[in-house]
């Protein structure tokens, strides 16, 4: 869901056109970022999936997208996919208490 979320979010806000962006590695950039994620039970693929959905939906919603730079847009595309990658899917307290 990731990666198709994100190639209809770049599409949706005229990034391919605008920015000249090749599909192929974008799909290739999303899949990284998919493949990143732990299974764990909230900071995986899907949680990434919904917050990405959520941005989108307040540039949206929020009327601001149109104010935005493209190169800013997709600069918060992909923040968005790749925000909890590799998050070890505990707190920082047990990180703490653990001595990691």
């Amino acid at each position: 869901p990731l990666m198709a979320l994100a190639e209809a979010a770049a599409e949706s806000f005229g990034l391919f056109a605008s920015l000249s962006i090749d599909r192929g590695k974008f799909r290739r950039l999303l899949s990284a970022a998919g493949d990143c994620y732990t299974p764990t039970l909230y900071h995986n693929q899907r949680h990434a999936a919904d917050v990405l959905h959520a941005a989108c939906w307040m540039l949206s919603e929020g009327g601001v997208a149109g104010d935005i730079p493209p190169q800013e847009l997709l600069a918060l595309l992909i923040a968005a996919a790749f925000h909890d990658a590799g998050h070890p899917g505990v707190n920082a307290a047990f990180l703490h208490a653990a001595g990691h």
